[in-house]
C-alpha cells in the first residue's frame, strides 16, 4: 500500500459507468489512462460485472488504480455468468434497482470506505445516464464530470423539448419516416424521422417515462462541471460548437482505446501475456472472447474482410437474422460476424440452407464474441 500521508491533497478520481458493455469499455480505458498518468483512480462496477471483468481479464488493484463494486440485484447472478439484462425493456427497472440498492454503498465509497487509505475522492466521473451517481456526488459536494459514452451524436437526445415543440414527437401512425425534420439545431435539412433514436419512435405521449428520463439526463448535463466525450473535434465539427453554447466545458478526449498506445501502461505480467496471440489482460469484455478467429483473420488478404457486430444489447428477429446472413453470403466478400447467443429471437427454430452453410464455409467466420480492440 502506498503511503499517502504526504499526498492528502492529491487528486483522487472515482469513475462509475452504467452497467453495460458500451459504457464500461470507454470509461475503463479512461480510468487506466488517468492512473498511469499518476492520478489515484477508483473504478466502480456492479458486483456481477466486477466478477466478470475480474474473471476474464485479470483486473487487480495497483498503486494508482483500484476496483470496487456496488450491489445490484438485477445484474447479480451469484456466479457472474448470466447474460446481459434485456437493455431496452428493463432499462427503467435497472435504473430504479441501482438507485435503491447501490446508493448507500456508493456513498460510503465516496465518504468512508477509502478514507485513510488514499487521498479523499476529489472528483467523480459519472456516466451520463447513471442519474443516482451524479445526484449523490452533488449532495456530498464532490465536483462531478459527466461522461457521455454515446458521443456528440447524442445531441438528438438533448433536443427533446424542441422536437416536441415542432410536433415531431410523438410520432403519428401515418407519419412519413423519410420526412426531413426540424428541431435538432445544426441538422436542419439533413435529419429524417427514421434517423432519430429508436425510443423516440415508441413513445405515445409527452408524458412517457422515456421522455421524462431523457429530460432528466439533459438537466444533469447542465449541472455537471464538464462533459466528456470519447470523440475528437474534427469528427464532430458541426455539433460541438452548438453544444458548447448550451453546456459547461466540453472535453473531447478520444479515441480512448488508441490513446493507451502513447502511454507505457503495460506491466511485466501484461507484456508477457501480450506475447501470446489473442491474449490481453486489459480486456474490458463482459463476454467470453473467441481468440481463435484471429488465426482465420490473419490468413485473409489485407482489407478483404467485412466485420459485423450488433453490439452487446441489440436483439433481432429470426427473419432479420436470416436476411443479414443471406446478404453477407451473396455479397461475395469475406466476413467475420460476431453472433451472440442471445442476439436472435427464435434462433432454435432456424433452418440453415445449403447456400448459407456453403457460403459461410468458403468466405465467412461466425463466432459468439470477439475482442473489440484488436487488429481487424
Amino acid at each position: 500500500m502506498e503511503n499517502t500521508s504526504s499526498s492528502s491533497s492529491a487528486a483522487h478520481v472515482l469513475i462509475i459507468p452504467f452497467p453495460a458493455q458500451g459504457h464500461v469499455t470507454p470509461m475503463l480505458s479512461l480510468a487506466k489512462l488517468l492512473s498511469f498518468s499518476g492520478v489515484f483512480t477508483t473504478f466502480v462496477n456492479t458486483e456481477s460485472i466486477h466478477r466478470r471483468l475480474s474473471g476474464s481479464s485479470g483486473l487487480n488493484d495497483s498503486r494508482r488504480l483500484r476496483f470496487r463494486a456496488v450491489p445490484d440485484p438485477l445484474t447479480g447472478d451469484g456466479g457472474g455468468n448470466k447474460r446481459d439484462f434485456d437493455f431496452p425493456s428493463r432499462f427503467f427497472d435497472l435504473q430504479e434497482s441501482m438507485r435503491k440498492c447501490s446508493t448507500e454503498a456508493y456513498k460510503k465509497l465516496l465518504t468512508v470506505e477509502l478514507a485513510g487509505e488514499w487521498p479523499p475522492v476529489t472528483c467523480v466521473i459519472a456516466d451520463g445516464i447513471l442519474d443516482y451517481a451524479i445526484e449523490v456526488a452533488g449532495e456530498i459536494g464532490i465536483p462531478t464530470l459527466i461522461f457521455r459514452t454515446s458521443s456528440p451524436c447524442g445531441w438528438a437526445f438533448a433536443s427533446l423539448p424542441s422536437l416536441i415543440h415542432h410536433g415531431i414527437i410523438p410520432f403519428s401512425e401515418e407519419c412519413d419516416m423519410d420526412e426531413i425534420i426540424k428541431g435538432v439545431e445544426g441538422m436542419d435539412g439533413i435529419l429524417r424521422r427514421r434517423d432519430l433514436p429508436g425510443y423516440m419512435r415508441m413513445v405515445k405521449s409527452t408524458e412517457d417515462n422515456h421522455i421524462k428520463l431523457m429530460n432528466g439526463f439533459n438537466t444533469k448535463l447542465i449541472n455537471g462541471k464538464a462533459i466528456i466525450f470519447n470523440s475528437f473535434d474534427a469528427l464532430d465539427p458541426t455539433i460541438l460548437p452548438i453544444m458548447s453554447a448550451y453546456y459547461p466545458s466540453i472535453f473531447n478526449i478520444g479515441p480512448l482505446h488508441l490513446l493507451s498506445k502513447f502511454f507505457n501502461i503495460s506491466n511485466e505480467k501484461e507484456k508477457e501475456q501480450e506475447q501470446e496471440p489473442g491474449k490481453n489482460s486489459c480486456s474490458s469484455s463482459l463476454r467470453q472472447e473467441d481468440h481463435a478467429c484471429m488465426t482465420w483473420l490473419d490468413n485473409q488478404p489485407d482489407k478483404s474482410v467485412v466485420y459485423v457486430c450488433f453490439g452487446s444489447v441489440a436483439v433481432m428477429s429470426l427473419e432479420q437474422f436470416i436476411e443479414f446472413w443471406h446478404g453477407l453470403v451473396n455479397s461475395g466478400h469475406r466476413f467475420l460476424w460476431a453472433v451472440r447467443e442471445d442476439l436472435v429471437k427464435g434462433k432454435e427454430e432456424m433452418e440453415v440452407t445449403k447456400e448459407m452453410e456453403e457460403g459461410t464455409k468458403e468466405r465467412g467466420c461466425m463466432v459468439k464474441w470477439v475482442s473489440q480492440k484488436e487488429r481487424y
